[in-house]
């Protein structure tokens, strides 16, 4: 048989991720692994050593990008000619419209370069139609922004919105990633208005239970009228009785899966994403929601009631 095979000696990066150096070749004799071993071996302290440099010369240009962000943001529409050549340099139109976007993760990839998260959610974001910038902030999370020349259709945020979940929705669940968008601005001042919203965003997209959640800007004053009724007594007993069919330990999955669902805005493809479950799983939970609760879910007004009780009643176990 002549089936590929691979010899190779392990090394070790960054976080202690180990590394491999690897050859294929088509025979798997045991001369010839040795021989590729050794070659290896003699490799390895230059391929080290050409990481090590592509290494400092990344860190180096991600801390150049967030100090020219932040002479940008902090001088608004009196940045000097110099931070505008480079940002010129950099692809960044500070002339455009711009909106922003903040993504931070909950749990940080540990095992992972601090740069992975932002330049994952960036690649995802393109993947979606979606075009962004991608700054490391001194904080832990990723200021992100898209540029147009012209100011940005009322329907446009809604899209972004929706195009925003799904990328977020591709990084590994083990993040928990939170994002929040601001509204359209002009020119480089701005650019630090419509990321300081999208921050301000993140920060209550945080405070939701399920991840990924993400929040715009515009629909913060939603969000807060929501947050009222959810507090009041009323929304409470509701909540009591609407739920109270899936509130015992045994079914405590069922009600775990209906916020998930309602959160997702009714997406059982989001919902498998959200809880690490097989889409039939999702559907076969969601089946049993609907007979216990003798509600449909495909009514909106249902939708809107049970999210506001799920809101209302904290998690079994809390």
């Amino acid at each position: 048989m002549h089936d590929d095979a691979s010899a190779g000696r392990g090394g070790s990066g960054a976080a202690s991720v180990p590394a491999w150096l690897v050859w294929p070749y088509r025979r798997a004799d045991e001369d010839r692994a040795d021989t590729v071993a050794l070659g290896l071996a003699v490799l390895e302290p230059f391929v080290r050593s050409w990481l090590a440099g592509a290494r400092t010369r990344a860190d180096h240009d991600s801390t150049a990008r967030r100090r020219l962000l932040e002479e940008v943001v902090t001088g608004r529409a009196t940045v000097s000619r110099e931070a505008v050549e480079r940002a010129v340099a950099l692809g960044w139109r500070l002339e455009d419209w711009h909106v922003g976007l903040h993504v931070r993760c909950d749990t940080p990839a540990a095992a992972d370069r601090p740069d992975t998260v932002g330049t994952q959610a960036g690649a995802a974001l393109a993947r979606h139609r979606v075009a962004v910038h991608v700054v490391a902030e001194r904080d832990g999370g990723w200021a992100l922004w898209t540029s147009s020349v012209r100011q940005p259709a009322p329907e446009e945020a809604r899209r972004l919105l929706r195009e925003v979940r799904r990328a977020l929705a591709e990084l590994p669940a083990r993040w928990r990633p939170v994002a929040g968008i601001g509204r359209p601005h002009q020119g480089p001042g701005g650019l630090a208005d419509t990321l300081t919203e999208a921050r301000n965003a993140a920060r209550v997209a945080a405070a939701r239970e399920f991840r990924p959640a993400v929040e715009h800007t515009d629909e913060l004053g939603v969000s807060r009228l929501l947050a009222t009724w959810q507090q009041s007594d009323i929304t409470r007993a509701f909540a009591e009785t609407a739920l109270a069919p899936l509130r015992d330990a045994d079914h405590a999955h069922l009600l775990t899966t209906l916020r998930a669902f309602l959160e997702n805005g009714g997406s059982s493809a989001a919902t498998a994403r959200a809880l690490g479950l097989h889409r039939n799983t999702v559907a076969a939970r969601l089946r049993q929601v609907r007979d216990r609760l003798g509600v449909d879910l495909d009514d909106p007004g249902h939708r809107l009631a049970l999210q506001m009780a799920c809101r209302a009643v904290q998690p079994p176990g809390r």
